[in-house]
């Protein structure tokens, strides 16, 4: 679970290296934050635990897919975004025959390699990511991400979005979490949190498709967050970075996405979002 390099200079909200110490200190702990999965207090009762949290939330997204999106949905083919130790992959390789995890720490990669050999599976890929995910080179029946998004500043994880939609093979579904609002974050009275409605036989679509990317110029620069602080065990506190929900619904629709099912998620009051979509064959 892990935001991802650029291609370019390392802006200053870049926390790749935070991610890599992390995985290299405290991986399970990076990927669900409580006590029993500290590497000193971790014991076999706490691992198994942790990768039941994984089937659940799993079984949750194939059932809500078959529920509200495709009946009888049955992925030959996964890709998960941010998989850290492959807390999600394992049970997707177990109701997929091919699974790619990615994520941008090798510390992280490499547990999660040693946790799919623990586990006897086969099938099973992991990559390291970059911002163009140049690594993962085919398209999937299910295209996965949950609690990752929200650690990228959006100015690198909107284009991710972007791709991660192009990842999903026809007749394929994503299912892609992020927030939206933070703890405290409101948005100011009388202003309009979807300008697409905006638009008007007198205010045209491309008028308005105007006002919406000055829009999100204008919030990406209220809501990117700084370097995160280090707390005094030298851990680095996590971003957490609010998403605009127009240019999300805008990459759907370029893709022919027809409709999409959304899940609310909150965690300790910041607000996210599961959208579930199904790519036209």
């Amino acid at each position: 679970m892990a935001p991802l390099p650029g291609t370019g200079p390392m802006d200053s909200n870049s926390t790749d290296a935070d991610w890599e110490n992390l995985g290299k200190k405290d991986p399970y702990w990076a990927v669900l934050i409580h006590d029993e999965f500290r590497r000193g207090a971790m014991d076999e009762s706490a691992r198994d635990r942790f990768f039941e949290t994984g089937e659940r939330h799993v079984d949750g997204v194939i059932n809500s897919i078959r529920e509200k999106v495709c009946p009888g949905f049955s992925p030959a083919s996964a890709l998960d975004f941010g998989c850290g130790v492959g807390r999600l992959v394992i049970p997707l390789a177990r109701r997929a025959a091919r699974v790619v995890g990615v994520d941008i720490s090798p510390s992280m990669l490499n547990e999660a390699r040693a946790n799919a050999s623990r586990f006897g599976l086969s099938g099973v890929e992991f990559v390291q990511s970059d911002d163009n995910l140049s690594r993962v080179t085919c398209r999937f029946d299910l295209v996965h991400s949950f609690i990752v998004l929200q650690h990228i500043p959006c100015e690198r994880g909107l284009p991710l979005i972007r791709r991660l939609v192009e990842l999903v093979a026809p007749g394929g579904v994503g299912a892609l979490q992020f927030t939206y609002l933070r703890p405290g974050q409101q948005t100011p009275r009388g202003q309009s949190t979807w300008p697409w409605s905006q638009a008007t036989s007198d205010r045209p679509i491309r008028s308005t498709l105007w006002e919406v990317l000055r829009a999100v110029r204008h919030t990406l620069a209220r809501w990117v967050a700084p370097r995160p602080n280090r707390g005094t065990a030298g851990e680095p506190e996590m971003q957490m970075n609010p998403y605009t929900i127009n240019p999300v619904f805008q990459a759907l629709q370029a893709a022919g996405v027809r409709d999409c099912h959304v899940e609310f998620t909150d965690h300790g009051g910041t607000l996210g979002a599961m959208v579930l979509f199904q790519v036209p064959a």
